[in-house]
């Protein structure tokens, strides 16, 4: 939905709701999301969906991003989640058609599903 909003939302809403969530999603779900980024592109390219260029270069900036840190995802506030900060960056450095492929077939309900079982499984262990 954010997609067809043409204007960044107002600075209330940044500070109040978006920033406080995504601090979260960095501090607890940033390495869980990559692994699940990893796998899904591993998936992509074992089906034939995307090919396999593509995945290695998805992957390599995958590696890249968790070996430099959130830090550099520039979160400004301007959108919604790591998931999508995450998709920005990977567009950025590999041109959009290519980073952009990295969502094919899942949502972000999926990631944050997942991500947060992860978080808890090791919360509880």
């Amino acid at each position: 939905m954010r997609e067809r909003v043409k204007r960044p939302p107002s600075p209330m809403m940044t500070e109040s709701f978006w920033k406080p969530k995504t601090d979260s999603a960095v501090d607890h779900r940033f390495s869980h999301e990559l692994w699940i980024h990893l796998v899904h592109v591993h998936m992509l390219e074992k089906q034939g969906i995307v090919s396999s260029a593509h995945c290695a270069d998805i992957s390599a900036v995958i590696a890249e991003l968790e070996g430099l840190g959130a830090g550099v995802l520039e979160i400004d506030g301007t959108i919604e989640d790591l998931y999508s900060y995450t998709e920005r960056y990977l567009a950025r450095r590999l041109g959009p058609d290519v980073g952009g492929r990295l969502h094919t077939g899942r949502s972000r309900n999926d990631l944050g599903a997942t991500s947060g079982r992860m978080v808890l499984r090791e919360t509880m262990l």
